[in-house]
């Protein structure tokens, strides 16, 4: 006898969700200040190294292209989903571009720009 799994259907998120859910995921995963800038790449993106949980001595690779792109080595974020290691660096380049906390979710200055941009706003 076999057993069916449920499968959740993937939800579609705009860019500013996903930014808005990995820098969550950063700041709840305590990665915020753990990237490390090693500065522009090839094709003019920023490039950073973040501190990974379970293998602390390999931190992940991420590049940040134009327009906030991110491209990170993580498992999550090679299956398009937005993880922690992605939103430490966007939060890097959101406070060298002067955006500070705009999508942080504990800021209750800005709780209902980041509810409504996360599809959370009731």
């Amino acid at each position: 006898m076999t057993t069916a799994q449920a499968t959740r259907p993937a939800k579609t998120l705009t860019q500013e969700q996903w930014e808005a859910r990995a820098i969550e995921l950063a700041y709840a995963h305590h990665l915020i200040n753990t990237e490390t800038h090693l500065g522009e790449g090839d094709d003019d993106e920023e490039m950073f190294t973040v501190r990974s949980d379970s293998k602390p001595t390999e931190p992940h690779m991420v590049r940040v292209y134009r327009e906030n792109r991110c491209v990170c080595d993580y498992m999550a974020a090679q299956h398009s989903r937005p993880c922690g290691h992605a939103g430490a660096a966007l939060h890097w380049c959101e406070q060298r571009d002067g955006i500070s906390h705009l999508r942080h979710p504990y800021n209750e200055a800005n709780r209902q720009v980041w509810l409504r941009a996360t599809g959370r706003a009731s």
